[in-house]
């Protein structure tokens, strides 16, 4: 009974990580690859560097996770938490999610340029070019 728990766990699990992964690299396909398929492209980046993705996502899952702990913990320690005090709650998650969400915008953003560059030249101006088109 325990291994049949086990694998229908892995069973619903593993995909979700996997389509997780994947579409981490979405936002950035449809910043700098304009006019291409986003998920598609998201999909074949991922699928051919899958364990540097993987690794670096839950990586900034992992920084994230302990970001938002963190934050719980300091509004449970200072008691803001059962005060009820919202605004005392916004200021300490923001200071916490600000540079967290920054963190985690330049970890993918370094990710998609390294397993994109695998794939073929990539270079600042280029990727400059993309975004901001004239």
């Amino acid at each position: 009974y325990a291994v049949l728990v086990m694998l229908g766990t892995l069973a619903c699990l593993l995909p979700g990580v996997y389509v997780g992964c994947a579409g981490a690299l979405f936002s950035f396909a449809v910043i700098y690859e304009p006019g291409r398929n986003a998920f598609g492209r998201s999909l074949s980046l991922v699928h051919k560097s899958f364990g540097t993705v993987l690794g670096r996502v839950m990586l900034l899952v992992l920084l994230m996770l302990l970001a938002v702990c963190a934050v719980q913990a300091v509004a449970t320690v200072t008691g803001i938490a059962t005060t009820g005090n919202a605004v005392a709650v916004a200021v300490v998650d923001t200071v916490v999610v600000v540079p967290v969400g920054m963190a985690l915008l330049v970890g993918l953003l370094l990710t998609y340029t390294q397993v994109r560059a695998k794939q073929e030249q990539v270079t600042t101006g280029m990727l400059w070019a993309a975004a901001n088109p004239e």
